[in-house]
């Protein structure tokens, strides 16, 4: 049996800050990019695993990713189908890897870097510019015209606001991922970038079309 917080080198009950440190910490020693041993993806997607159940909250013991049990050392491995899901799992995982690593080459180093920058941060703060409009015009449109009525649909602008500001929090993420320094992340974080747009209702979507 492999514990998450064992993998990971931390103690039980670590704050997810904790967490996300010393994943980053250890990922960037076994990427198998960095780390040609054949050690080096057992230990990466061992860590990972870890990583994404902890962030969800899953804090049990699981049996380690590659141990395998036999009844006699003469009759074939078969895989089960937790193995067979997690092979799948890699497979889609290393897909997204790629795929991330061609999205951040050509929106980081291309000669039009600062505007793809410019670009991906912008919707985020048109978002976060919605967000305070739908909130602050109610407001002062009570105060100019002395209508308290207005205040009635006051609800149905903070449902609003918050789907704005999670849309732009989700944009801010995704811009986060692409231009800051971090290279390295985990399934459900890669999994997440590629779809926050469509859970966002968003069209930037379509920018990663081809990849």
């Amino acid at each position: 049996m492999a514990d998450y917080f064992n993998v990971l080198g931390l103690p039980k009950g670590a704050s997810k800050a904790e967490i996300k440190k010393a994943y980053r910490k250890l990922v960037f020693v076994w990427h198998p990019d960095k780390n040609p041993s054949p050690e080096a993806r057992r230990k990466f997607i061992e860590l990972t695993e870890a990583y994404d159940a902890l962030m969800a909250g899953k804090t049990f013991s699981v049996s380690s990713v590659f141990s395998t049990k036999n009844k006699t050392a003469a009759e074939p491995k078969q895989k089960s189908r937790e193995d067979i899901r997690r092979e799948k799992v890699m497979r889609s995982y290393d897909n997204y890897r790629e795929k991330f690593r061609n999205i951040r080459n050509r929106y980081r180093n291309g000669r039009d870097a600062a505007v793809y920058r410019k670009e991906f941060y912008g919707k985020a703060y048109r978002y976060y510019g919605l967000c305070a409009a739908v909130l602050v015009l109610p407001v002062l449109l009570t105060l100019v015209s002395f209508s308290w009525g207005i205040l009635v649909i006051y609800p149905f602008c903070i449902g609003f606001a918050l789907r704005f500001f999670l849309t732009a929090a989700q944009h801010r993420e995704r811009a986060e991922m692409i231009f800051g320094e971090e290279e390295n992340y985990s399934y459900n974080e890669l999994k997440e970038f590629f779809t926050m747009g469509r859970s966002a209702g968003s069209t930037g979507e379509n920018l990663f079309d081809g990849f």
